[in-house]
């Protein structure tokens, strides 16, 4: 993450939606910039994805995320979104471990039973996504995000629903235009085919190899098992999951099944997560923003709805170190009327987006 390069996209303590107010910058995305952010109504720290410009496929990425609505421990999903001035930002809980990409980096290959535990928690969060009609398309390490931990089992939580896709919807993009991310992508979903679920099971296949070798697929084939992991239960599973068709698992519910007793059976070794979420900053504490910091003035009210509190009655001024020489960013109340307005909009544009890529 790069957080110099986000460090002056906006001033601290503008407020989006009078409800979400940025705190620190955490790293750029290919979509948008992430903050940490506190919600003044819910009164607690949330990641906020904030999108750089609004071009038609960050729109239609944007709309289907936040589209998606997830309670589950092992599923990140947004929790809602605001529109400010030509910005957009949904808010989704703050995962402090960072990915499982991240502590590869770090750690090298990862021990068999802890990719084994994790692979298990993402299928029991596809389980769910698979049930109500999804396919979430962009399995990879780099989606896999992590909770610290200090031993014991991982806590892995499966993000980024920006291309995820109803099962047996026919393809809007034409079969050049490949959905997915090279080397994850099943043979299948490379050629065009419908969004199935045995493409999310491929896709952690590959992710499982690279976890227990280090080393990320190259073109369109997975890396190689090790050879002393290709006869064992666990090598076993994962050939299942990167099968072709008709013999790889096809659901979360059979992988599950067939992972079970690999977990019963691998003595499990576990490995530390760290807390890679930075200080939080002198402005603020672990329940929010430190009152000696708060500018005199009136609170201004937002579409969030939030009564203020003492701790929270001016959330939209902003902190009196952040005052001098900078004017205010815009922010405005947001009416029922407003919002109904702001969804035709981005229906609008939606389905603009859909018109030119079923004529392209």
């Amino acid at each position: 993450m790069r957080r110099g390069a986000v460090a002056d996209f906006a001033p601290m303590g503008e407020i989006f939606g009078g409800r979400y107010e940025l705190v620190d910058a955490l790293g750029r995305g290919g979509s948008g910039d992430v903050w940490r952010v506190w919600d003044h109504r819910g009164r607690r720290y949330l990641a906020g994805k904030v999108l750089h410009q609004a071009d038609s496929a960050s729109l239609l990425r944007f709309v289907r995320e936040t589209g998606r609505r997830f309670d589950h421990p092992h599923i990140v999903a947004p929790l809602g979104w605001v529109g400010e001035d030509d910005r957009v930002m949904f808010a989704m809980p703050l995962v402090r471990g960072g990915t499982i990409a991240t502590l590869l980096r770090e750690q090298g290959p990862l021990p068999a039973s802890y990719v084994a535990a994790v692979a298990d928690q993402i299928l029991d969060a596809l389980t769910v996504i698979h049930a109500t009609g999804l396919v979430h398309r962009d399995v990879k390490p780099a989606n896999i995000l992590m909770e610290p931990t200090a031993s014991g089992a991982p806590d892995a939580r499966l993000a980024d629903f920006g291309i995820s896709a109803r099962i047996g919807d026919p393809r809007m993009t034409r079969v050049t235009d490949q959905v997915g991310t090279p080397g994850f992508m099943s043979p299948q979903a490379r050629v065009g085919a419908d969004p199935d679920p045995s493409q999310d099971i491929y896709s952690l296949g590959v992710t499982m190899i690279q976890l227990l070798t280090g080393t990320p697929p190259v073109g369109d084939s997975p890396p190689p098992l090790p050879g002393h992991l290709r006869d064992t239960p666990l090598g076993r599973f994962i050939s299942a999951c990167v099968a072709g068709t008709p013999h790889r698992l096809a659901t979360a519910v059979q992988a599950r099944q067939m992972l079970a007793p690999v977990l019963e059976e691998t003595p499990f070794v576990p490995v530390q997560v760290p807390d890679r979420t930075p200080p939080l900053p002198p402005q603020w504490g672990a329940a929010g923003p430190r009152p000696e910091f708060l500018a005199p003035g009136p609170a201004i009210s937002g579409s969030g709805g939030a009564t203020p509190s003492s701790a929270s009655g001016q959330v939209g001024q902003l902190r009196q170190s952040n005052q001098a020489g900078r004017p205010p960013a815009r922010r405005h109340s947001v009416s029922p009327g407003d919002a109904v307005l702001a969804i035709a909009i981005v229906a609008s544009a939606v389905l603009v987006v859909v018109l030119i890529l079923m004529l392209s």
